[in-house]
């Protein structure tokens, strides 16, 4: 056998074509990119194995079985993996005809000693794990003979019997099976798993969390029995099982499960009298002569005139019901009902009292502020994961806990002052929202309030405390009854210690200890819902939750009925559409919610519930939200938004109160940003997004693709710098439109991105020791430009103390320059280097330098150079670019009556005026070194071009200048100079038809008229020929 660098280079040389390409006894002259999505080993009546199967799967979702002989077993079969991605080489295609093949295929591969396996990374390689086929049940009812291979099924499991043992053919032989029903709703057939494959369908029905359990078949026998005609299916050693595997026929048959039920006006309030007079428990209801709608894309009942509805009848379909929910796989939500406020009382004691306490529990204390220690730091960085303080390592945060670093770390308040009263002195350590009540201000903003000769002192407005008197409820705990510290924890804060009862509620004096006054990070599941128990609170929570009376953690009760949930006041700071897995249309509102101790949480508003509460909805209000559902994510659900493990699910019940006072508690945004050095450790796992915060650099014009489904996409890359490392970061469709028009209205400099809740890929590059990473959107991704956050505001400052010197920024702002003549831009000092001018010209010539185009690298977006007859970036470690970026660089002769001067117009300022790109001419064209005859239109008009002087046109040293901003005028008619169009075209929408044969040089001759935007532009059938560039 060759070696495995040989096999891998010769593999990456041949073409690659896919299953469906695959025809019988031809010769294979290319190979395949599959991932082995099934293996088992091929045995005899005396357990031999004599070969081994294989199901390979492609990237277009196409199946395959794979032979592998015996002889090849050691050399061939053990190098391949389930679950794996490979490249194979020199296999042979032969016919396969056997019963009981996994499904309905004539050819199959089959490998030998001369087949090459080449590993590939399988993230990369976009290939699904797992393809089904899935068969109707309805048409299981042919006969069992005319089904010669095997198949796949989905449907709700029914009826499970308990494991029964039946005797084998040979004496002491036993077996043992499980037998269900399987329904679509509509049909049902029999099952039966045997033997050790009963006792894995019986471990991950255990492990199921979400009901009805779905549980999808792949490669399963069927059986007819010759008497009865019943129809059975049962294991082999191809099948597996998954259960709610979240395929689009899974999650259409969940829907079936349920259906939505408005009723309205006089019906409604009936209805609603009917359910009240009822008790606990679960309620049936017929309703007769319902009418049957779709609402969002679901099936939904509504009431007509002739409608009728029963609660509870005596019928048959209900009785049936009523057995069904005595079992644990029927779906059940517990009944919300409302419970009086339970305020756990805190006594008031003195300083001495505090000092002599032998058991844990908060107490008020009225104390005066006598003293604060300047000397300590008056904040602290801490995780936004694990809430610990931070370590600084070599000039950066990292949490000990979790490893992670923090490139804009939380500062969060924490003073230490001294307090008495008339009966002695205390330490306290007052935290985050003790401060910010305190002072209304977060950290971020006393930062900002700083003069410069206050940086780096104790801030003043921290100084106002001393001498006043507060009532703060203090924290009694561990560290000081048993190792006796003298330093006590200040857990709230009432700032006037008059206030009367009834106004202590306003300031959240009750205590956190009250059920219905949850905080978002100590939510935990408590329905039936979810089909798990309240997870148990840790030791240290449940000693935080002893009050001052008693020394046990309170209770939750068990019984049937759940109390209300509710949490104090949270902001609303994002907001987007969920969509289904399938891509359909959306199913509702996903809304990120964020509390005063800076904790964050995702929450999912159902569509009707989304419709009635919109005005409440929006970012940036405050809500108080109550009788809602707490959810644990499932393990399939990704792009979480937020590091957390549980979710709020709104139901019919909850209810939304919007506060319309603003509360300065509460940070308008936050964000949990990741350093960029760091996102390889994240990259590819999709279980959780993330924010990051960059300058834009080497920006690129959004552009149109179509993407391997042939499907038309809109695509706008650019890089992102946060003075560590540099980042490729690509936005898709709507974000990138959004962001094409939101760099129009940027008016600082440089350009910083926060880029929230991202997904971070990698991919390797041909012939690359290291991987590429690349920042891209989801649904739930949002960008905020030159956003008021500290970590923008720290970037800034470090632009502005030269940090940034290597990188050349594009710079977004419009300008506001004055123009100026042709004569006096080359006279311009040194000062003027790196800043941009407007000159008003007239296009004397195009120039013909041999090149009016550049290979750009499709990674790092540099111009590439030829070596050895390929393409290569230097930059990107001599990486080979086979279908680089084409851009223009054309150079003109441009005058005005004070002299004349040579511009290089750029592929931004070419498509803005032309809105055409290099690609868009046929190959004819780019390999001819002429300028295009129709970009010999620019000559004789008058355009005004912004230009970048550089450090050789003010040293002499080049004479010709960079545009970075072109619009055009007519002579008489010369606009302001802040309407620079960037990147409007002001050339004829002609040039934009998809019909060529309409393309004429005088179509050219007033390019005072606009076109579309570049990135409206419609795709061109057919390429430019040389017939309409001559």
């Amino acid at each position: 056998m060759s070696s495995p660098n040989k096999d891998a280079e010769y593999s990456l040389n041949m073409e690659t074509k896919y299953l469906h390409d695959l025809h019988l006894d031809e010769e294979v002259l290319f190979s395949i990119e599959v991932t082995v999505t099934r293996k088992w080993a091929e045995t005899t009546s005396d357990n031999r194995v004599h070969g081994m199967n294989l199901i390979f799967v492609d990237k277009y979702d196409n199946r395959k079985h794979c032979w592998v002989p015996v002889e090849c077993l050691n050399t061939v079969a053990n190098r391949l993996t389930e679950g794996n991605s490979y490249i194979l080489n020199k296999f042979s295609v032969q016919p396969f005809l056997q019963n009981d093949r996994c499904f309905d295929d004539e050819l199959h591969l089959v490998l030998n000693d001369n087949s090459i396996v080449t590993p590939i990374d399988s993230s990369s390689a976009g290939i699904p794990k797992d393809v089904f086929h899935f068969t109707n049940m309805r048409n299981l009812s042919n006969p069992a003979s005319e089904i010669t291979y095997l198949i796949d099924v989905v449907g709700i499991i029914e009826d499970l019997k308990p494991l029964e043992t039946v005797d084998g053919p040979n004496l002491y032989e036993k077996h043992f099976y499980h037998q269900f029903y399987l329904t679509d709703l509509i049909h049902r057939v029999r099952v039966r798993f045997w033997d050790g494959f009963a006792l894995q369908f019986q471990k991950i029905l255990r492990n199921n969390v979400n009901n009805p359990p779905i549980l999808t078949i792949s490669s399963c026998k069927v059986i007819k029995n010759e008497y009865t005609g019943e129809i059975t299916m049962r294991n082999v050693k191809a099948t597996r099982l998954f259960i709610n595997y979240h395929s689009d026929v899974e999650t259409n048959l969940r829907k079936s499960t349920d259906v939505s039920v408005t009723l309205f006006d006089d019906f409604a309030k009936q209805f609603e009298d009917a359910i009240k007079n009822l008790g606990s428990g679960n309620k049936f209801v017929i309703i007769s002569s319902a009418k049957i709608g779709k609402f969002q894309g679901d099936v939904n009942l509504t009431n007509y005139p002739a409608t009728r509805f029963y609660i509870n009848p005596d019928h048959h379909a209900v009785r049936k019901l009523q057995k069904r929910a005595e079992k644990n796989n029927f779906l059940a939500e517990k009944e919300v009902i409302p419970t009086q406020v339970e305020i756990v009382a805190i006594d008031d004691m003195s300083i001495a009292d505090i000092k002599n306490m032998n058991k844990e529990g908060k107490v008020g204390c009225k104390v005066t502020v006598k003293k604060i220690k300047e000397d300590l730091n008056w904040f602290c960085y801490m995780c936004t994961k694990c809430n610990l303080e931070l370590d600084l390592i070599d000039g950066r945060y990292k949490c000990s806990e979790c490893g992670r670093f923090f490139p804009w770390p939380q500062k969060r308040f924490r003073l230490f002052v001294l307090c008495t009263d008339k009966t002695g002195a205390l330490p306290l350590v007052l935290g985050d929202r003790e401060i910010r009540r305190l002072t209304g201000k977060m950290v971020f903003d006393v930062e900002l309030d700083l003069t410069e000769e206050e940086d780096g002192k104790f801030p003043p407005v921290l100084k106002n405390m001393l001498n006043k008197e507060y009532g703060f409820t203090i924290l009694v705990n561990e560290e000081n009854i048993l190792k006796n510290s003298e330093v006590y924890e200040v857990c709230d804060v009432q700032i006037n210690v008059d206030e009367s009862d009834e106004n202590a509620a306003d300031v959240q004096q009750i205590s956190e200890d009250a059920e219905d006054d949850q905080i978002l990070d100590e939510m935990h599941v408590e329905t039936e819902t979810s089909r798990n128990k309240p997870k148990k609170m840790a030791k240290k929570k449940q000693e935080e939750k002893i009050n001052a009376g008693g020394g046990k953690p309170k209770q939750h009760t068990s019984g049937s009925k759940e109390k209300i949930i509710k949490i104090k006041k949270v902001r609303i700071i994002r907001n987007w559409k969920g969509v289904s897995n399938s891509g359909d249309a959306w199913k509702g509102i996903n809304i990120l919610l964020l509390d005063d101790k800076n904790f964050r949480m995702h929450a999912f508003v159902p569509g009707k519930i989304f419709e009635e509460q919109e005005t409440k909805l929006k970012d940036g209000n405050i809500c108080i939200f109550s009788n809602f559902t707490i959810k644990e994510y499932d393990s399939s659900e990704k792009f979480r938004c937020v590091n957390h493990d549980k979710q709020i699910i709104l139901t019919n019940y909850t209810q939304i109160e919007k506060i319309d006072k603003e509360d300065g508690l509460i940070q308008k945004n936050m964000f949990d940003f990741y350093d960029l050095n760091q996102l390889e450790t994240i990259a590819d796992k999709n279980l959780y997004l993330t924010d990051v915060v960059g300058i834009i650099e080497n920006d690129t014009p959004i552009a149109d693709l179509v993407n391997r489904f042939g499907k038309k996409q809109k695509q706008i890359k650019f890089n992102i710098v946060d003075g560590r490392a540099s980042v490729n970061v690509c936005f898709w469709d709507a974000m990138a439109e959004k962001f094409n028009d939101a760099l129009e209205d940027i008016e600082e400099f440089p350009t910083i991105i926060i880029i929230a809740s991202a997904k971070i890929t990698s991919w390797q590059p041909a012939r690359q020791n290291s991987k590429q990473y690349e920042i891209a959107n989801v649904t739930a991704t949002k960008f905020y430009i030159n956003y008021d956050d500290r970590s923008v505001v720290a970037l800034r400052k470090m632009y502005s103390q030269g940090k940034f010197s290597k990188y050349n920024f594009v710079n977004h702002v419009k300008p506001k320059n004055e123009t100026i003549t042709v004569s006096d831009l080359k006279k311009l000092p040194v000062e003027f280097v790196e800043k941009e001018v407007i000159c008003k010209i007239k296009v004397k010539k195009v120039l013909e330098t041999g090149a009016w185009f550049r290979y750009h690298c499709t990674s790092c977006y540099k111009t590439i150079e030829l070596k050895n007859g390929n393409l290569k970036c230097y930059r990107c470690y001599d990486r080979n670019v086979p279908e680089p970026d084409l851009r223009w660089e054309i150079s003109i002769l441009g005058e005005d009556a004070t002299g004349d001067i040579d511009i290089l117009l750029l592929d931004r300022e070419i498509r803005t005026v032309f809105n055409l790109a290099v690609m868009d001419f046929d190959e004819e064209v780019i390999k001819c070194p002429n300028v295009p005859q129709i970009i010999k239109a620019l000559e004789n008009q008058h355009f005004a071009v912004r230009v970048k002087i550089m450090e050789p046109n003010v040293l002499k040293q080049m004479n010709t200048y960079y545009s970075t901003g072109i619009y055009a005028f007519p002579k008489e008619d010369l606009r302001p100079e802040d309407e620079m169009l960037t990147p409007h075209s002001t050339i004829p929408s002609t040039m934009t038809q998809e019909s060529g044969p309409s393309y004429h040089i005088e179509d050219f001759s007033d390019p005072n008229l606009k076109s579309p935007e570049v990135d409206k532009r419609p795709r061109r059938k057919k390429k430019l020929t040389k017939k309409y560039c001559d």
